[in-house]
């Protein structure tokens, strides 16, 4: 849930970190991102981590390109 309000960069050339919170079922998260799109504003890529109030980590990691 955390992680999923992370929010992702969208200008070209540029880079984004961001935080975001989330709570399900009583429990809560917090998540730390990292997202870059290339100069031409073709490729992105990501790298996430998350926390829980359980003391259990996770993290992902992704890339994309978009294409006409």
């Amino acid at each position: 849930m955390a992680m999923s309000s992370l929010p992702q960069a969208y200008i070209a050339g540029k880079s984004l970190i961001g935080g975001g919170i989330g709570t399900y079922n009583g429990e809560s998260a917090v998540a730390i991102g990292f997202s870059k799109l290339s100069n031409d504003g073709r490729w992105v890529m990501k790298v996430n981590g998350t926390a829980d109030t359980q003391g259990n980590a996770g993290g992902s990691i992704g890339a994309g390109f978009h294409f006409d």
